[in-house]
């Protein structure tokens, strides 16, 4: 009887785990020491740890300031040249590669893109869930923090002609993971209504329009007469006293 060996050979596979960042935003954040504005990227989504997938790729941050605001790039922060072992202690520029001065479509804004320097490889620290990081800093001249900020890609992006002034973000790979822009920290304290009298005969009838001060997009209105438009018409037969509550992103409020 002839016994048949065989001869059993165990293969090992070596898995590559890597994690990578699928959400950002942008916030530009007031310096109240300096005065000057920080540019700053929020990951909402997702982290990295390897040089690789933290590698700075093709990127735009679009600044919106009042016709006429003058702006100077003061410094850059990240991403970092020489740091794919994460010692790196420069941080590559950030360029200005478009502007658009009072546009016919928003003549009082201004429009500045900045696009970081890719060559050589740039890369981030660490990032995970929640980090707060600072790209760039410039400074301008500004009555509230929300007189200047990130362009909003569904609604300035997209009545501007020409140039495509859009924010977006790449790390690691070409996917485009910036998602919106988040409120600046300070943004309760900027946001007010102006309180305002008006007189009118009883009979008559009167248009009535907060005055929201430093007023970010996407407002949205309460009066005590349960109508929910920005401005109202009244016509009083006796003393009244109108209010309204003006509510602004993230669900912050004023009333008046």
């Amino acid at each position: 009887m002839k016994k048949l060996a065989l001869l059993l050979t165990t293969f090992c596979f070596s898995i590559h785990s890597y994690s990578q960042v699928t959400g950002v935003a942008y916030v530009i954040e007031k310096d109240d020491v300096s005065g000057d504005f920080d540019c700053k990227l929020i990951i909402t989504e997702g982290a990295a740890t390897t040089f690789q997938d933290l590698e700075q790729l093709i990127s735009t941050f679009t600044i919106v300031v009042p016709n006429g605001t003058n702006i100077s790039y003061v410094e850059s922060y990240n991403p970092l040249t020489d740091n794919q072992t994460f010692m790196g202690t420069i941080p590559m520029e950030w360029q200005l590669s478009n502007s658009a001065i009072a546009p016919n479509e928003q003549p009082g804004s201004d429009y500045y893109s900045y696009t970081p320097q890719i060559s050589p490889s740039v890369n981030y620290n660490v990032l995970n869930d929640g980090d707060v990081v600072s790209l760039f800093r410039f400074s301008a001249e500004a009555t509230c923090n929300l007189d200047i900020r990130p362009i909003d890609n569904d609604i300035d992006a997209t009545i501007l002609s020409g140039t495509d002034y859009s924010n977006g973000f790449t790390i690691g790979n070409t996917n485009q993971i910036y998602s919106g822009n988040q409120l600046p920290s300070s943004f309760d304290a900027d946001f007010a209504i102006a309180e305002s009298e008006a007189t009118v005969c009883l009979g008559e009838c009167v248009t009535i329009t907060p005055e929201v001060v430093c007023a970010p997009l996407g407002l949205t209105y309460s009066w005590n007469t349960g109508e929910t438009t920005e401005s109202i018409t009244v016509c009083p037969t006796q003393y009244e006293i109108y209010d309204v509550t003006v509510i602004g992103p993230a669900g912050l409020s004023e009333s008046t």
